[in-house]
């Protein structure tokens, strides 16, 4: 029986942010499902190749996804998304906090860090 291979597209926009939780888990979570890997193919969305590159040495180029900076940022939920995710069907994408309003067939993963401060 053969297998699909599953196309996940990571907004890595954290890994340009500094150090902070959310860094520490996208890279935990997406070097722990490289080392299983079987039928996953991972692309990172980002405005920095180099940081990506650092976070996931083993990256090929044709798996990064290299947005311009915009300003504000949340211009790239509006624009750059929904227009890659037009051209490109991936199986899966992965945003941290928020994720454009438009699909295209793709399912979302939306993960919320931090939110303690919320109830304190």
């Amino acid at each position: 029986m053969e297998h699909k291979t599953i196309k996940i597209l990571l907004d890595a926009h954290a890994l340009t942010a500094g150090y902070q939780g959310t860094q520490t888990f996208i890279i935990g979570l997406y070097n722990a499902l490289r080392k299983v890997g079987i039928g996953v193919e991972i692309f990172f969305a980002t405005t920095d190749a180099v940081e990506v590159k650092i976070a996931f040495p083993f990256t090929d180029d044709k798996h990064i996804i290299v947005f311009k900076k915009r300003k504000p940022a949340i211009l790239r939920y509006w624009f750059d998304f929904p227009a890659l995710l037009k051209r490109e069907h991936f199986d899966f994408v992965h945003f941290q906090y928020i994720s454009p309003l438009v699909k295209h067939g793709s399912r979302f993963i939306v993960t919320t860090h931090d939110i303690l401060f919320n109830d304190y």
